[in-house]
C-alpha cells in the first residue's frame, strides 16, 4: 500500500520534524514574559508570511495568519503521528498568543484528525495508538465552544454506533474503537 512506501515514510519524517521543531519553538515559556513578547511577535510573522505578506499587524492577526497556513496541511497528514504533532503546534501558538477565539480552530482540527480512518489502526498496539489520540480527544473536548454539547454528540451518536453488533469503530469517529472507549470515556 501507499502508506508503506519509502516516499510515504520519509514525508512523514520530514513532517514530523518540522512541526516538532515548530512546536517546541513556540510552546517556549519565555514568549509568556513582556520581554520576548515582541520576539514572539517576529515568529509568528515569519511563519504568516509563509501565506500572506502580513506587515504591522497585531499579534490576533498573526494568529489567524499562522493558524489558517497551518490547518492547510491538515488535509495532506499522512499519519497519525504527524495529525498530533501539527495539532499541538497549532495548540502552543493559540495559548501562547492568549488569543481564546483561535480555540475553537483547534477543537474543529482535532475533531477533524478524530474522525479520520487512520492507515495505522490497524497495525499499532492498542495502548500505543491510545496514546496517541489521548491529546485529540483532550483539545477537541477542551478547546470546544460546547463542550457538553460535543461530549453528548459523542456518547449518543458515536457510542451508539458502536454498540451496533459487529461494529469495530464508530462510523463518525473512527478512531473510536472498542480498543479506545475506556480512553473517550475519560
Amino acid at each position: 500500500p501507499l502508506f508503506r512506501s519509502e516516499k510515504w515514510n520519509l514525508m512523514s519524517s520530514c513532517f514530523q520534524l518540522l512541526f516538532d521543531v515548530l512546536g517546541a519553538l513556540f510552546a517556549w515559556p519565555g514568549f509568556g514574559s513582556k520581554s520576548w513578547r515582541e520576539l514572539f511577535k517576529q515568529a509568528l510573522t515569519a511563519l504568516a508570511k509563509r501565506d500572506d505578506n502580513p506587515k504591522n499587524q497585531s499579534i490576533q492577526e498573526l494568529t489567524g495568519f499562522a493558524c489558517r497556513y497551518l490547518e492547510t496541511f491538515s488535509q495532506h497528514v499522512p499519519k497519525l503521528t504527524v495529525a498530533v504533532s501539527l495539532n499541538a503546534l497549532i495548540e502552543s501558538i493559540v495559548q501562547q498568543s492568549r488569543v481564546s477565539e483561535f480555540q475553537p480552530v483547534i477543537s474543529a482540527l482535532s475533531g477533524t484528525f478524530l474522525k479520520q480512518r487512520w492507515p495505522e489502526i490497524e497495525s499499532e498496539k492498542a495502548n500505543k495508538f491510545n496514546e496517541l489520540i489521548q491529546p485529540l480527544v483532550r483539545s477537541h473536548l477542551q478547546f470546544a465552544a460546547d463542550s457538553i454539547d460535543l461530549i453528548k454528540t459523542i456518547a449518543t451518536e458515536a457510542f451508539g454506533e458502536l454498540r451496533e453488533e459487529d461494529a469495530v469503530a464508530s462510523k463518525s469517529y473512527p478512531t473510536l474503537g472498542r480498543f479506545s472507549a475506556s480512553l473517550y470515556h475519560r
